[in-house]
């Protein structure tokens, strides 16, 4: 009779000795793509421990089994907490890509990978300096691959520059007046919309005290409404007694 437990297919995935760099990791049966490979164990240790544990070479080749997270969050593979996963190669023509989720690392297939077929992702170390041949040979690639970089390292992404807050106008849609640069009627420059008044109409009250007017009224400029009003009130009073002369006449009494 022939027994109904079904047969283990074993690991999917196994360490053998690299054709590129130490030891490697092999797939032993076909891999689909997006699907998740292992997660990358090991300790969580500072920025400061992954200093200590491994230190900068500088005229020497250089490693790390340290998987940054965030800031002082650094997964070490290195040690008796890691797996497999460590002993996966780095390629600038990589089959696998890493992914972080609750802080935890995975590695995934990004394309299928058939059995026997080593596994690799860009390490895609930030270089933390400019990227001269000197830093590149601290941390070589030799992945062969047609687009290598040379190096494990790839330039530190430069910091965002902040934007700048809109003014209240901005904020609230105002378009911004301008200054004119052609004098009214009057003589004078006024705050308007346009470079230049319109030449049908005089000058008016509005118009010759525009630059008195204030965009927002806020308690902040309750004294410009009070000079505006009075402003207004006063030339008025003078345009009544001017009555049938010319506008240049009005603005200069």
């Amino acid at each position: 009779m022939t027994s109904s437990k079904t047969k283990r297919r074993g690991p999917r995935i196994v360490v053998r000795r690299s054709g590129i760099h130490g030891r490697g990791v092999f797939a032993r049966r076909l891999i689909r793509e997006d699907e998740t490979v292992c997660e990358y164990n090991g300790e969580i240790i500072s920025e400061t421990e992954v200093a200590r544990r491994y230190p900068e070479d500088m005229g020497g080749l250089n490693h790390t089994f340290a998987f940054g997270v965030e800031h002082d969050y650094n997964i070490d593979g290195g040690g008796a907490k890691g797996n497999i996963a460590r002993w996966i190669n780095h390629s600038c023509g990589p089959n696998c890509d890493t992914y972080e989720q609750d802080k935890r690392i995975y590695v995934r297939a990004i394309r299928d990978i058939r059995p026997s077929e080593e596994l690799f992702y860009d390490y895609a170390i930030e270089a933390g300096e400019r990227l001269t041949e000197a830093v590149k040979a601290r941390r070589p690639c030799c992945c062969g691959a047609k687009k290598c970089r040379g190096t494990v390292l790839v330039p530190t992404p430069k910091p965002k520059k902040k934007k700048r807050r809109p003014s209240a106008g901005q904020r609230e849609g105002v378009e911004p007046a301008t200054l004119s640069s052609t004098p009214s009627q009057c003589g004078h420059p006024h705050t308007s919309r346009s470079s230049a008044p319109s030449p049908s109409t005089s000058c008016t009250a509005t118009r010759l005290c525009a630059s008195m007017r204030p965009r927002h009224h806020t308690a902040e400029n309750a004294q410009c409404l009070i000079t505006y009003s009075a402003a207004i009130q006063g030339f008025n009073e003078a345009a009544a007694s001017h009555r049938g002369k010319p506008p240049w006449a009005i603005c200069w009494g």
